[in-house]
């Protein structure tokens, strides 16, 4: 999100910005005073203005206080969740690969001990 603490910190390929304003990605207005209510996406990096993205000001006041909260537009916002699903995939796959692989580095320990017991009877 950007505001008057990093505006202008980040760089996008489509918007032309400086770091004394910001273009909304919507409405193309160039927002120059620090007090502008615009959001910056976490993940595409434009910005958007709250009255183009039908904010009200207690809406904006949360998000821009609050760094736990994060913002995407809505061309981002369906990719996030997307690789959101992936990953929580991908770690499941990986906790039952991980456990698989316990299982059978204990069934070789077992099968190792045994093997010993039996050469020395």
């Amino acid at each position: 999100m950007s505001n008057a603490r990093n505006r202008g910190s980040t760089s996008t390929k489509d918007v032309k910005e400086t770091k004394d304003s910001w273009i909304c990605g919507l409405c193309r207005k160039e927002f120059k005073d620090d007090s502008s209510k615009i959001l910056e996406c976490e993940r595409c990096e434009l910005h958007f203005c709250a009255k183009c993205m039908k904010m009200s000001e207690d809406i904006y006041d949360l998000l821009s206080m609050r760094k736990d909260i994060h913002w995407f537009c809505g061309n981002c916002e369906q990719k996030v969740m997307h690789n959101i699903h992936i990953d929580k995939e991908v770690e499941q796959r990986c906790n039952e690969y991980f456990k698989n692989l316990e299982k059978s580095f204990s069934d070789i320990k077992a099968d190792q001990l045994k093997m010993e017991t039996e050469w020395k009877h």
